[in-house]
């Protein structure tokens, strides 16, 4: 398999780098991505608006991670064309985000039940799925099984990821929640870095590996 650098050090770092490159355009799709994916923290017992919101996030979280992680990963290419409205492109592929994002809840909660540990697996083995509903225009059911082949080797280091994504988090979240809206794109954007480094080692696996051409 070719090499993946999936070490927290060299992921951040491409983030940080390219967080630099356009601070608020990440600040600002990252929060309205998280705000429409918790429904804006609402909850039921607010009453009708709470119970809407919750809908809204339920129906529109997998669309919107779609466009969200593609306008990342083309930020992260250096694509000086990235635009606030790329985000909502996953809109045009709705129904087979929606179907990933179900398909991807269903079996990270599944596993969440029975062991958390298979829960963790499946999460990050199932999270590339809607960028690759985007990028290669699959399905849903062929996106999460080329998702699973995509991350597979590489589970430990997406589990360290989490890790350090998750301490980044609480650390924004104690200072005052502030540093969050650099917390957050930083790690999405290591995430979205993380993908490409595995994209790119299944390349040039498949080259290597491919018969020459006659």
């Amino acid at each position: 398999m070719g090499t993946a650098d999936l070490s927290p050090p060299n992921l951040l770092r491409t983030a940080w780098e390219a967080f630099s490159r356009r601070p608020g355009f990440m600040i600002a799709i990252w929060v309205v991505a998280t705000l429409i994916e918790s429904g804006g923290s609402a909850d039921p017992d607010q009453g009708a608006i709470g119970s809407l919101l919750l809908v809204v996030a339920f129906v529109f979280s997998g669309p919107i991670t779609g466009g969200y992680d593609l306008a990342t990963a083309r930020l992260l290419r250096g694509y000086e064309t990235v635009v606030f409205s790329d985000m909502f492109a996953g809109l045009e592929k709705f129904a087979g985000l929606f179907v990933v994002y179900l398909l991807y809840m269903f079996a990270t909660l599944i596993g969440l039940v029975f062991l958390i540990v298979p829960g963790i697996i499946i999460g990050l083995a199932f999270w590339p799925a809607f960028l690759i509903v985007m990028e290669d225009d699959r399905s849903a059911v062929d996106a999460l099984r080329d998702a699973w082949d995509l991350t597979t080797g590489h589970k430990l280091d997406l589990f360290l990821l989490l890790i350090v994504s998750t301490v980044l988090y609480l650390v924004g979240a104690l200072a005052f929640g502030v540093e969050l809206l650099v917390a957050g794109p930083i790690v999405q954007l290591a995430w979205v870095s993380a993908y490409e480094e595995m994209r790119e080692a299944r390349r040039v696996e498949i080259e290597r590996y491919a018969p020459p051409a006659i």
